[in-house]
């Protein structure tokens, strides 16, 4: 009984993100840092730890993780007019604005950091 518990409780944390979240961390009015992915995407593997530290190290942001094989992740990168993952988007209700972040910056330290800085701008 306590193994089949263990599993059911792995399997959903193993989940992607439920639809919503995006509008739900939107509508908090900190800016979010959203996240659309794939797990057959070599930049998205290179990305998952940089994404993981920058959740836990920074709390200026709300950061939201979807899994474009979702009809939610669909849904959110076509609104978003993207075509491609990783897509990194930084969106924000109070100031209005939305900004993507290319894959080759996200991985790039100084990039990523002057990007998330400028946005606050």
């Amino acid at each position: 009984m306590h193994k089949k518990l263990c599993l059911i409780l792995m399997f959903l944390l193993s989940l992607p993100v439920f639809a919503g979240s995006f509008e739900t961390a939107y509508e908090s009015g900190t800016p979010v840092l959203l996240y659309i992915y794939s797990e057959n995407c070599s930049y998205c593997h290179k990305f998952n730890p940089i994404f993981s530290g920058l959740a836990k190290t920074r709390t200026d942001y709300k950061f939201v993780k979807v899994d474009v094989n979702t009809r939610y992740g669909r849904e959110l990168l076509t609104g978003f007019q993207g075509y491609y993952v990783p897509f990194i988007v930084l969106s924000s209700k109070k100031m209005h604005k939305s900004a993507e972040i290319s894959p080759s910056c996200a991985i790039n330290n100084i990039c990523r950091e002057n990007a998330l800085k400028d946005f606050k701008s």
